[in-house]
């Protein structure tokens, strides 16, 4: 089945039913987050608060993090969420992520506007009250949706309290970033700058170098927690957290200030919206349970060497798409008599008697863990001389226009 929007689909398409009947459910999702999206925009606009730059920005920034990677293929671990440039025609872009990603922002940036906080503090509370609300979206109802599906797979092993530490990172950092470079973009602007333009400007800057900052974060993580030090993730979890609350020690200090309240950091949790906001999007990600499950799909693309079992994915561009990513292993020849989904047993016998040790990424296949460092250091360092040309020289020609100003208000 080919996937809407796709040139695939564009040249097949015959029948718009089908794509209704085929994706209703992604399509429906679409359609009602950016009718949602437009309404918090226009609201936000109509009152003249930053809420609608910071939106904008939420947008650029997730939007930045599917797109922007120009490796051809998805890869294995790292490249979760991307699909990438050269990808982008033959794959749909998963819109709903991106909205439903803003949405969540934009409730979670309103709920911490009045909690007297530090700039750092502040990003860090709504990070974490925006991880919280999306929490369903990458953790509860992919497995819940797999565990009540695939309950009688003998094979299936990817249960309910397997968390995925590497999805709560990536999105925390997308959530933390973008309201951090946001609320300084916004405050570092003089009074008379503030207008419109500039606000815009802010807010496209801060949510494309947040965006920039998630993807060059995450091959940090992969490569030194999965390549380097070979630990699980949750240790990587669990360091990268305790970095942070290290990076925060002035941000501590800044709290014992009289001019910002601890009470802040728990303002959040104590608000209705909160709880009702969370409560919204764990119905909405468990909706296909309630309508229809047998619009559920389970498909395959490839036969893998690697980790030992059978493990599970959830398509971005929709929750009824459940892909299987067949992983084998020695022991797997001794279950032939299993449901390997059309899986040739010769074929499978012949890869478990040929195993070899290889590291994929990126839909390449490398023979030592050195490549790939190479790889990912060589594309993070472009990323990263990107990223410092771009604000250096939005600096000078900021600095260039308060001179020029200051010299024509002195004549």
């Amino acid at each position: 089945m080919v996937r809407p929007f796709s040139t695939e689909w564009l040249v097949s398409f015959k029948d718009p039913r089908v794509l209704w009947q085929e994706h209703w459910f992604a399509l429906g999702l679409e359609v009602l987050n950016a009718a949602i999206v437009f309404q918090l925009l226009r609201n936000a606009k109509r009152k003249g608060c930053e809420s609608f730059y910071v939106t904008i920005a939420a947008l650029i920034s997730v939007s930045t993090f599917e797109v922007l990677p120009l490796f051809p293929q998805e890869g294995y671990k790292l490249w979760w969420f991307h699909h990438g440039m050269v990808n982008i025609l033959n794959h749909r872009v998963p819109s709903y992520i991106i909205t439903s990603f803003a949405i969540v922002h934009y409730v979670a940036h309103n709920l911490t506007k009045n909690s007297n906080l530090p700039t750092n503090t502040r990003a860090f509370v709504t990070a974490s009250a925006a991880l919280l609300m999306y929490l369903p979206y990458i953790w509860l109802a992919p497995r819940l949706l797999l565990h009540l599906v695939h309950v009688d797979d003998p094979i299936f092993l990817d249960r309910l309290l397997d968390v995925p530490y590497i999805h709560f990172i990536v999105f925390f950092l997308l959530f933390y970033h973008t309201t951090q470079l946001s609320v300084e973009n916004f405050e570092a602007l003089e009074a008379q700058e503030r207008n419109s333009n500039n606000y815009l400007w802010c807010s496209v800057v801060s949510g494309l170098v947040s965006g920039f900052y998630a993807i060059i974060e995450q091959y940090l993580l992969y490569l030194i927690f999965v390549l380097i030090l070979r630990q699980n993730l949750v240790l990587g979890f669990l360091m990268a957290f305790g970095t942070t609350f290290w990076i925060a020690k002035e941000e501590v200090k800044a709290l014992k200030d009289k001019s910002f309240s601890i009470a802040g950091v728990f303002q959040p949790l104590k608000n209705k919206i909160f709880w009702g906001a969370a409560a919204l999007m764990l119905f909405s990600s468990t909706l296909p349970l309630w309508l229809n499950v047998r619009d559920l799909k389970s498909t395959s693309t490839r036969l893998e060497l690697g980790p030992c079992n059978i493990n599970h994915e959830v398509a971005n561009t929709s929750p009824l798409m459940i892909e299987r990513r067949r992983f084998i292993c020695p022991e797997d020849g001794k279950r032939l008599q299993f449901d390997f989904h059309c899986v040739d047993p010769v074929a499978l016998q012949f890869g478990v008697k040929n195993r070899v040790n290889q590291y994929t990424m990126c839909g390449k296949e490398f023979d030592n863990p050195t490549q790939i460092a190479t790889s990912l250091s060589v594309y993070s360092s472009l990323l990263l001389f990107s990223i410092y040309s771009v604000m250096r020289f939005s600096f000078n020609h900021k600095e260039e226009k308060k001179n020029e100003q200051y010299c024509s208000k002195s004549l």
